[in-house]
């Protein structure tokens, strides 16, 4: 069983274990006949469209992951990038990553002049940041909104995503600090085309070069991804009542993920 937590409800197209890194490459290079599963809706672009890609999940240097079958490898990304260049089947492409170690993706591999910008949510050997964690107070309240309280200590956003996405249209966005850096790569001239262009006219005329130089807020509601984990077991075993068998059980539970790291 899965739960989605949106302001909207998207249509879904492929879900799933057809969510696979075979579909997401066919997706954008508009190979139809190629796609297995799923409505089989690919990108069926020419040569003035405007793409916008957003990739969320977890990663590491040169491989982010995928939900069902292999991950998405570095060469094998940046090789559909410029497959889809080289089709002349788009005027411009806007990709936004957020992953652990998103930058290792394109960092000294996608080149300039296949009008593609990138944005990752961090830096090549950095960890990027969940958010919607745990309960807010007056002095240290959530980023956005809190999670419902049937779900304290889970994270249910990822920072930059969240901020980026509750924000493409609002006036102004002032955020403070962040616990990773957001990083561009490829053609940085790109940044600076309306968000409208790419996502919509409920967007505002803010550029994502406007979205890259925003800073982003954190509090005790934020946490590093790789942590997420015992953040959750933490808060179940702060949360049980003393002398409990729930107590005991969430301690050894939080006790055996914290060796696990060592």
């Amino acid at each position: 069983m899965a739960m989605m937590f949106t302001k909207v409800s998207p249509r879904q197209d492929y879900v799933l274990e057809d969510v696979n890194a075979n579909n997401f490459y066919h997706v954008i290079l508009g190979n139809k006949s190629a796609v297995v599963g799923g409505s089989g809706k690919v990108v069926n672009s020419g040569p003035n469209d405007h793409i916008f890609i957003y990739y969320p999940d977890h990663g590491g240097p040169g491989v982010v992951s995928m939900p069902s079958g292999e991950d998405v490898y570095v060469n094998n990304l940046v090789d559909v990038l410029k497959k889809k260049h080289a089709s002349g089947t788009y005027d411009r492409l806007v990709f936004y990553l957020e992953a652990c170690a998103s930058g290792s993706m394109f960092d000294g591999l996608l080149p300039e002049g296949l009008d593609i910008y990138v944005m990752t949510a961090s830096e090549p050997n950095e960890d990027s940041w969940a958010t919607y964690c745990g309960e807010g107070t007056p002095d240290d309240p959530c980023l956005v909104e809190c999670p419902p309280p049937e779900f304290q200590g889970v994270c249910l956003g990822d920072l930059y995503s969240v901020a980026w996405m509750e924000d493409r249209t609002a006036a102004n966005i002032t955020f403070g600090g962040y616990g990773s850096h957001v990083t561009e790569y490829g053609d940085i001239v790109v940044s600076f085309d309306r968000l409208s262009t790419y996502m919509g006219e409920a967007s505002t005329n803010h550029s994502h070069a406007f979205v890259n130089a925003m800073s982003f807020s954190t509090s005790s509601k934020s946490v590093d991804q790789r942590t997420a984990e015992l953040f959750y077991l933490f808060t179940k075993h702060q949360n049980a009542p003393e002398g409990s068998d729930e107590k005991f059980k969430a301690h050894a539970r939080l006790t055996k993920a914290i060796s696990q790291r060592l």
